[in-house]
This record gives C-alpha cells, sequence and structure tokens, in this order.
C-alpha cells in the first residue's frame, strides 16, 4: 500500500477552489495510476481547509481514507468549523475509515501537554512526516516555520531528519535539476495562496520551479536540508518506486494472497500484552510485513537457486554428449542431444532473466532484514535512532533496480504514540520487559542462527574440498598412467571399438569440466560471500549479547542495541551489493 499524507493550510479563501480541486486530482490520479495494483491511502488529520479538501478528492479517485487525529475526536471537533467537524463526524462513523489518535509516551517527562497548545499539532505533523511515502502539500511557498505547520511537515519528510526547533524559520533553495537521480523522499507540492500570508521575507528563495499543465511541482529531498530538488514531471526514481510497489503487489497476489505464501517464522508471538497498545498495533504491522517479505524473498530464492542448478546440470549434459561423440561414438545422435542441451540452456538462461528472481530475492531480503530491525527497535523505542535511509544511501544499495520500494521499508509500523529521543519507554519494569525480549528473541537468536549457519557452510565446503582434491589426485594418476603405460592402453579394449586409453581420456575431459561448471555454480550462488557474511554478522551479535549481559545501565544498553541494529544492516548492505554486483554487473566489466 502507497500511503499519501497531505498537509496545508486551513484558510484557502484566497484560493481559486475549483483549480485547486483539478490540480490535487491530477496528484492523486496519477499514484493511484502508477501503483497499480497497489492501493493507495490517503492519511489526513482533517482539519479545515487542505486537509478536507484533499480527503474528498482522494475518496472521489479511490483512495482509502486514514483520518489521523492530534486529539480526542470530542475536544478535535471543537476547533473545526461547523461543517468541517459534520464531515469529520460521518467519517468517524464509516467502517470503511481508518481512524487513529496520536498520543504522548505514557510516563513521558517534561511540560504538561496544556503547557503547549502546538504540541498535538507537532506529534501529528511528525507522525505524517515519518509514515508517508508521498507528501502533497497544499503550499503557498513561504518558509513560516510554526509546529507542525506545513512547511514543518515538508521540513521533516523531504529533509529526513530531526527538524531544528519548531519556532526557527530559514530560507530554502529550489533547484531546476531533475530529481532522476535522487532517491527521495518525494512530496507533490500544490501552490496554493492562502488569506494571511507571512512576512516577505520568509518567501521561499531561488528560481521559481516550474509547473506541469496540472500546476504539479515534483519536490525531493537532498542530502544538504533545506535545499530541495524540484521537476515539473514525475521524478525517475519515485516512477519506480510505485512500480516497484506494483510488481511487490503482483507478487504476493501471484503467490495467492499473504496466506498463500508459506513458510518463514513470527518474530514474536505473540506480542505481550504489557506492551503500550499504540507501539502493539505497530509491532503486528512490522511482523506482518516482515514475515510477507520473507516468505517472498525464500520463495523467489528458491526458484533462482533453481535456474542455477538446472543451468549447471545443461552445461554438465552439453560436456558429456559432445566429449562422448568426440571420443566414445561418432553416431549423430550426440549431436543432436547437445544441440536439444544448446537451446534449452539459451531458453532457459533468457526466461529466468525475464522472471528477475534473483532481483527480487535480494530486495525483499533487504527488506525483510530491515523490518527485522525495525521491529525490535521499535519495541525498545529507539527505532528513530536507527538512520536507515542513511545507510542505504551510503551503501547505494537503495539505488539499484528494483529496490526502491525496500528503501521504504522503514516507513512501515510507525506507533502512533510519537516518541523522543532515546529512551522513549519510561524506565521501570516493563522497560527491562522490552530489553529482554529483544535481547532473547533478536539477539541471542540471531547469533545462535548465524553461528549454525556458519558451521554448515564450513562443513559443506571442506567436504567439496575432499572431493575436490580426490579429483585433482586422480586426474593426475590418470595422466602418469597414460604416460607411462598408454601403448598397452591403447591395445586394452573396453568394447570392440573404445580402448581403455580412450575411455579414460574421455574421464579425464570430463572431470575437469564439470569440476569447472561446480565451480561457476559456487559462484553464482556465492557461497564464499554468504560464509562471509555469516561470520561477520555471528561476530556482531555475539559481541553484544555478551555487552547486554554486563552492562547495566538504561542508556548504555540502548546504545548497544542501536549500535547492533545499523552494524547489522549494514553488513546486510553490503553482502547484497556484492551478490547484485556478481550476477548482473561484475566489477570486471567496469
Amino acid at each position: 500500500m502507497l500511503r499519501v499524507a497531505v498537509t496545508g493550510h486551513r484558510d484557502l479563501a484566497g484560493a481559486d477552489e475549483f483549480s485547486l480541486r483539478a490540480s490535487v486530482d491530477a496528484a492523486l490520479s496519477a499514484l493511484v495510476a502508477e501503483c497499480r495494483p497497489a492501493t493507495v491511502e490517503l492519511l489526513t488529520g482533517m482539519a479545515d481547509g487542505a486537509d478536507q479538501l484533499v480527503a474528498e478528492v482522494a475518496a472521489s479517485v479511490g483512495c482509502a481514507l486514514h483520518v489521523v487525529l492530534p486529539k480526542r475526536s470530542a475536544e478535535y471537533s471543537t476547533e473545526l468549523s461547523a461543517e468541517g467537524a459534520r464531515r469529520l463526524e460521518r467519517l468517524l462513523i464509516d467502517e470503511t475509515v481508518s481512524v487513529s489518535t496520536i498520543s504522548r509516551p505514557s510516563g513521558a517527562g517534561g511540560p504538561a501537554e496544556g503547557d503547549d497548545p502546538s504540541a498535538p499539532y507537532l506529534r501529528l505533523g511528525m507522525y505524517l512526516a515519518r509514515r508517508a511515502n508521498v507528501i502533497v502539500a497544499l503550499w503557498d511557498g513561504s518558509v513560516e516555520r510554526k509546529p507542525g505547520g506545513t512547511f514543518d511537515v515538508l521540513v521533516r519528510h523531504l529533509d529526513g531528519h530531526e527538524a531544528p526547533e519548531p519556532s526557527t524559520t530559514r530560507a530554502m533553495w529550489m533547484s531546476e535539476e531533475a530529481v532522476g537521480d535522487a532517491e527521495g523522499p518525494f512530496a507533490v507540492w500544490v501552490e496554493t495562496p492562502r488569506d494571511s500570508t507571512g512576512s516577505d521575507d520568509l518567501v521561499v528563495a531561488g528560481p521559481t520551479p516550474p509547473t506541469d499543465s496540472a500546476g504539479l511541482r515534483y519536490l525531493s529531498g537532498t542530502e544538504s536540508p533545506g535545499v530541495w530538488r524540484s521537476a515539473a514531471s514525475m521524478p525517475a526514481v519515485l516512477q519506480r518506486l510505485l512500480d516497484d510497489l506494483g510488481a511487490y503487489t503482483t507478487a504476493v497476489s501471484d503467490a495467492g494472497g499473504t496466506k498463500g505464501l508459506e513458510g518463514g517464522y513470527p518474530l514474536l508471538d505473540p506480542i505481550p500484552e504489557s506492551i503500550d497498545p499504540n507501539r502493539r498495533e505497530a509491532l503486528d504491522e512490522i511482523q506482518s510485513a516482515y514475515l510477507t517479505a520473507d516468505r517472498l524473498a525464500m520463495r523467489h530464492q528458491a526458484r533462482s537457486d533453481r535456474s542455477f542448478v538446472l543451468a549447471a546440470l545443461i552445461g554438465a549434459g552439453m560436456g558429456f554428449t559432445f566429449l562422448w561423440f568426440a571420443k566414445i561414438d561418432s553416431a549423430s545422435l550426440w549431436l543432436y542431444l547437445y544441440l536439444l542441451f544448446f537451446i534449452a540452456g539459451y531458453g532457459l538462461f533468457r526466461w529466468a532473466r525475464s522472471r528477475h528472481w534473483l532481483r527480487y530475492h535480494l530486495s525483499q531480503r533487504v527488506a525483510a532484514e530491515t523490518l527485522r530491525v525495525r521491529f525490535f527497535t521499535t519495541l525498545i523505542g529507539v527505532a528513530e535512532q536507527v538512520e536507515v535511509r542513511r545507510l542505504m544511501s551510503l551503501t547505494g544499495v537503495s539505488s539499484f533496480p528494483g529496490f526502491a520500494w525496500a528503501a521504504e521499508s522503514d516507513r512501515v509500523g510507525v506507533p502512533t504514540t510519537v516518541e523522543d529521543r532515546l529512551g522513549t519507554l519510561p524506565a521501570g519494569r516493563e522497560d527491562h520487559a522490552a530489553m529482554e525480549i529483544a535481547r532473547q528473541q533478536w539477539v541471542d537468536d540471531q547469533a545462535g542462527y548465524f553461528e549454525r549457519k556458519v558451521g554448515n557452510l564450513k562443513a559443506r565446503h571442506l567436504r567439496l574440498q575432499r572431493v575436490t582434491r580426490v579429483l585433482y589426485v586422480a586426474s593426475a594418476l590418470t595422466v602418469i598412467g597414460l604416460i607411462l603405460f598408454g601403448s598397452v592402453l591403447k591395445k586394452e579394449h573396453i568394447t570392440d571399438e573404445v580402448s581403455v586409453k580412450t575411455a579414460l581420456v574421455f574421464l579425464m575431459g570430463l572431470l575437469p569440466l564439470w569440476l569447472g561448471l561446480w565451480e561457476i555454480h559456487q559462484s553464482r550462488m556465492a557461497t564464499r560471500e554468504l560464509l562471509w557474511q555469516f561470520d561477520n554478522q555471528a561476530g556482531l551479535f555475539n559481541r553484544a549479547s555478551t555487552q547486554l549481559r554486563y552492562v547495566t545501565e538504561r542508556p548504555a544498553r540502548l546504545r548497544v542495541f542501536v549500535e547492533l541494529a545499523e552494524r547489522s544492516l549494514f553488513e546486510t548492505y553490503l553482502w547484497t551489493i556484492h551478490r547484485f554486483h556478481r550476477e548482473f554487473e561484475p566489477p570486471s566489466a567496469g
């Protein structure tokens, strides 16, 4: 599902409502069309003005609605116009509409909520910026900064980090550069005048970016906070993200839906009742998304592995038939078999490439492992400190074809309890219990898993080494035998037409060929890289497990979890890069 949030001004009296609705319709219709068969959900606070206008248009183009309230509905309704309150009331009783309410963390410190009237709207803005894949902004272009205001939400979404203090304002440069090579996040800007504007010096700096025929501008974040790129048409990376979402949805559908996907194990089942309900709801969503991604990854991996095995067998068959024809039997039947193997191999190569099984396996594995980390860091309340997008950007893994949607994994399961930085859970029994669950079910479990994998791979590698040594010795002895007794072996016949010497030469040609094919198969399976990654991961989790047994102070324990999360994800992304380049873009080709 593509989640689109709306942010915009409440006072739209100065805007042409007909043109505004047409622009919003064009923006949402484009998103709906490009991500099919996936669905689109609009997140809206249902404030007067932009929120309610976009909600009406979204419903008309087939988007699902998710109303996210900054406070309890009875209290919030008093802040709306009479018509706005009636619209909200109708949505709240509509069974097809999802409703959530943003709340503070239980036991959070700081001033009481009543001391700062803007706090609920700041938390709502933070949630929308964190949760949405795309923001639709009805904005006049001013950079007046109010907590939870339009510009504040855009900053938090596009810059992808904790924004400056809500009271600050700053200029922002718009570049006319196309965003084809940008990684996002993305927003669609519909320029919207309003009755009350900020002061003249708080207007967006730089040249006015162009719009498309519907008056839309596509914005993308850059590595520089406050500097956003713009384009008059949908950016290539956003297009790829929507395509990837559509392909992901199709893959789930082809498997018979999530119930048709088998395998995998829940991260934590059941999730303890002691966990805050909002957090537990987020954990349920993350776990569901993880199981889907994990099962899809295993499904595509199995298909990819089978294609590699079949390709190796076809190569072995080609070598056998050719050598048999050359050394044993010159009947044309063997040439026909060789040709049949050749055609089958070529057809398999083209067909397997068109299925993209390996690429889907790698992208879904990245998504699954990102969701695993997100689950346990959400459980202990430090998910916001794990900079997944920065790690992906640094490694470049999110720029690979087919990986754009995997990069959105960190937007799954954002709790409606908006949390502070470092140590959001109240210190006490619940906090300790959550960290113990994370230590046992994540750290210790993964340490054991990677140790078993390393042991299995090393044992298999040793067995293969022994077989290879035996074959090499046998080949060497055969060569020596041919040198010393070649003339004698030539006179000895297995059949009337095949001498012992000919049979030995046939085997000498066949064994090295099959050994070479096996080495190619092992290379394509990236067995050595897999052993390297499992060994590194085992070291990371074992070290963290040891630290958590001896570290008792809460902030220090949380830092261990955060460091482990980032380092383990970095290892996963690094291995994925090696695997991707090995199959699709070998370094030697560059």
